[in-house]
């Protein structure tokens, strides 16, 4: 049935209220140095106000979340007072597919092998980050013309403060697997399931409005959301 999973495509219905104009920014290495924690990007220093939990299950080649990332996620994480008040949790898997192998996990994936090996790569950075580097190593390859080009993802896991050797290894072998299968299971645990991706869930909870305007206007949302002080850089 995996043909019609395929059919699912990297697209959820409200996506059609998207659209994306101008130029991807290019990245700025002295962004990548911000608070984060393994699997989850966090920081905030404003008040005692809870953190605006941001949830993005992806696919690491499709379109459309390459776009969610570069335009909308990225942006509003790294614009200072608003990025202190979030928490991002990626979860590179989406429309993929695994079977049981013995002790390995066999992933199919929309976008092919390379789309999987990405994949597996990014749940590797997700787990292994120790520099604060997670959100701008994934933010450089997506904003790549090739994300899955190993030259570039190496190039974007050194600036990132990752350790390419040990980040490949953990790719390439059973720990990879294991972290990969992990975000399988955390994904198909969603709860309404979800229908495509880019998939947000904003402090636990994913609805039609809440998808169209994390797609269409994202720091507007967070900004909204937060029940703290209303940051500097926050729209009005």
């Amino acid at each position: 049935m995996f043909a019609q999973r395929l059919a699912l495509v990297c697209l959820v219905a409200l996506l059609s209220l998207w659209t994306v104009s101008g130029r991807v920014r290019k990245i700025n290495h002295a962004k990548l140095d911000r608070a984060e924690e393994t699997n989850v990007i966090q920081s905030s220093e404003d008040d005692a106000a809870p953190l605006v939990n941001v949830e993005l299950y992806y696919e690491t080649l499709c379109p459309y979340s390459r776009a969610f990332i570069n335009q909308q996620l990225y942006p509003t994480w790294s614009t200072a007072s608003v990025g202190a008040i979030m928490n991002v949790t990626m979860v590179p898997y989406g429309n993929a597919q695994e079977a049981q192998d013995g002790n390995q996990w066999i992933f199919t994936c929309q976008h092919g092998p390379k789309e999987c090996s990405a994949n597996v790569l990014t749940a590797c950075a997700v787990n292994l980050d120790q520099k604060n580097g997670l959100l701008g190593f994934i933010y450089c390859f997506e904003n790549s013309d090739d994300p899955s080009n190993s030259t570039i993802q190496q190039k974007c896991a050194n600036v990132a403060g990752f350790d390419w050797g040990q980040l490949s290894n953990c790719a390439a072998g059973q720990q990879g697997n294991t972290f990969e299968h992990l975000m399988a299971v955390k994904t198909d645990a969603l709860n309404p399931p979800h229908k495509g991706v880019p998939w947000i869930v904003v402090n636990g909870v994913h609805n039609d409005e809440i998808q169209a305007e994390a797609v269409s206007d994202l720091i507007q949302l967070v900004c909204d959301t937060y029940t703290g002080t209303r940051p500097k850089d926050c729209p009005p």
